[in-house]
């Protein structure tokens, strides 16, 4: 696929696209909008919108120069709908605490903080283990 970008003057190639839609998480081949290359990282930005048509919702592809004119996705996109973990109804009747706590902590892993993520996980699976254990 080729595209004109602001601020470049000429037709890029792109190597991939998103593959999935960061809001109704479906598997897509995005709409192309618009695009743009940031002066200030050199990446360039691509305005895309989902075509599945119980989302139409628009989002950012991040793309890095790889050579010449062509430019890949950096595997990253501006945050969609974050997703959550549904468990089943004996669990959440054992401690609903942890469903709660565990979605807390999938969501800093998607918005990729890794350090906080880890520590949610950990008090998710405590609180489990021990209403697990008064649980009669």
């Amino acid at each position: 696929m080729k595209i004109s970008i602001t601020n470049i003057g000429y037709g890029v190639n792109f190597i991939t696209l998103p593959n999935r839609c960061p809001h109704c998480h479906n598997s897509i081949t995005p709409d192309v909008r618009y695009g743009y290359k940031n002066s200030k990282t050199g990446l360039a930005e691509l305005f895309l919108s989902c075509p599945n048509t119980n989302c139409f919702k628009t989002f950012i592809g991040y793309y890095k120069f790889t050579s010449g004119s062509y430019i890949e996705f950096d595997g990253t996109t501006s945050q969609g709908t974050l997703k959550g973990k549904e468990f089943s109804e004996h669990i959440n009747s054992i401690s609903s605490n942890f469903s709660i706590i565990y979605n807390e902590a999938y969501t800093a892993e998607q918005q990729n903080l890794k350090e906080i993520c880890g520590v949610g996980y950990r008090k998710a699976l405590e609180f489990l283990i021990k209403d697990y254990s008064i649980n009669p």
